[in-house]
């Protein structure tokens, strides 16, 4: 049996956990770890019980003390991330809704919608997107998120589309977060000179951001551009 006192709730290490036996006893040591719960679960799925190991996660919200709202945050997405990798469409979005109604809202939408890239659901991002597009029309980390999955995936025009409209919807100053960010997606994974035109774009409207400027000369430099590079320094 794993000794106890070497388990640490705070530390993001894996401790596997070998029998059943082994997860009660931790669980009854540590029931405010979200990270003994979930070691537990992922016992319940080495044995292929995902069922069992959906209901230790919810056997864990129910008992955790209700002021830890993080403990009880981490299983509602670890649920939810069973539903998204064994389970089907229907289930993970009923999961998804009931999270709503415990969990703060947007952590909640925003782990979706990672969870959903993550796990390549195309469709269901699709129908994901305009929900929480409805829901957090101004957050910029919405837009910026769904930019870089269709630049990613070779969806320049999606991706563009998303990022012009995140300057019409998101608080101008947001915008050169924005303009940084897509800027970089653009050098990445779309046009080298739609790319150095924004970060010019940046210098301009927002000279103060010595950030904005260092990226920009690492990628003028990455380009060969070393002149040009040493003028902005």
């Amino acid at each position: 049996m794993m000794n106890l006192t070497t388990f640490d709730p705070s530390s993001p290490e894996y401790m596997e956990l070998n029998s059943f036996s082994e997860v009660e006893a931790l669980l009854a040591k540590f029931p405010n770890s979200s990270k003994a719960w979930m070691l537990g679960a992922v016992t319940y799925l080495k044995y292929s019980d995902v069922n069992k190991g959906k209901v230790l996660l919810r056997r864990g919200i129910k008992t955790i003390n209700f002021r830890e709202d993080e403990e009880k945050l981490n299983l509602w997405k670890a649920l939810m991330n069973l539903e998204a990798y064994h389970d089907s469409r229907e289930t993970l979005f009923a999961t998804f809704e009931e999270a709503l109604k415990y969990n703060d809202t947007r952590k909640i939408y925003i782990h979706m919608l990672q969870l959903l890239i993550n796990t390549e659901k195309t469709e269901e991002l699709e129908i994901f997107k305009d929900k929480i597009f409805k829901k957090f029309k101004t957050d910029k980390e919405v837009y910026l998120t769904l930019c870089e999955y269709y630049m990613k995936h070779s969806a320049q025009k999606e991706g563009r589309a998303l990022f012009e409209r995140s300057l019409q919807c998101v608080p101008s100053k947001e915008h050169p977060d924005i303009l940084g960010k897509f800027a970089n997606l653009e050098y990445k994974y779309g046009d080298i000179e739609r790319s150095l035109n924004l970060y010019e774009e940046m210098l301009v409207k927002y000279p103060k951001r010595k950030d904005l400027r260092s990226v920009y000369i690492q990628v003028l430099r990455s380009q060969g551009q070393e002149e040009r590079a040493n003028s902005l320094l």
